[in-house]
């Protein structure tokens, strides 16, 4: 895999185009507590781009859009306004039962700082503004359907992962240490892409 990876973890939902006739399932305490979160754009295309949104690590005292990516993690410089041709994994746990692979962005700009949404795309719910921290062309986006979201995705903590690697308690996961799982992942995903665009 040549590109810098990028894994973001966030809800569960079947669209991510909107609330009308879809749900976020899991995604942590915001979404319990709101039945939402920033997460429900993700696939929504306006203008030829996709614009993703993932909750950065932070402090809880630090609003949701001033946390930051730390993108110098794929190659930008500790200046950079964003890093581009990253490939970013969106993935996501469903009923308690693991958490798998929901779809990716391909060569997508990855900005160390929340953007604020595109004017005229309307990307607003309950009186928020829906920005993002992903942007990719629409064309270099995929969204798997309920029934393909097979790649399963390592977590750390899970028993048998213990010292190999894996995603941790954070929602974003660079999978670049090296151990057994990190480097797993990133061939599986690399042949599940591969696979997919073969059929």
């Amino acid at each position: 895999m040549m590109e810098p990876l990028l894994v973001l973890n966030i809800g569960w939902m079947e669209k991510y185009k909107g609330l009308e006739e879809d749900q976020v399932i899991g995604g942590g305490l915001y979404v319990w507590e709101h039945g939402w979160g920033y997460e429900i754009f993700n696939f929504l295309p306006f203008e030829g781009f996709m614009y993703g949104f993932v909750q950065p690590p932070g402090r809880k005292e630090i609003p949701y859009n001033s946390r930051i990516i730390h993108i110098e993690r794929l190659g930008a410089s500790r200046k950079a306004y964003f890093v581009d041709c990253v490939l970013v994994a969106w993935v996501a746990s469903s009923l308690g039962i693991g958490t798998y692979l929901v779809g990716w962005y391909r060569n997508a700009a990855v900005f160390r700082q929340w953007q604020k949404p595109p004017e005229g795309s309307n990307r607003e719910f309950e009186g928020k503004s829906f920005g993002y921290y992903v942007r990719a062309r629409e064309e270099d986006c995929v969204l798997l359907p309920h029934e393909q979201r097979t790649l399963r995705v390592p977590r750390a903590k899970d028993p048998e992962n213990l010292g190999k690697g894996g995603f941790g308690q954070a929602n974003l996961w660079f999978a670049d240490s090296g151990k057994q799982n990190d480097l797993k992942f990133r061939q599986d995903f690399e042949n599940f892409i591969q696979t997919y665009h073969s059929r």
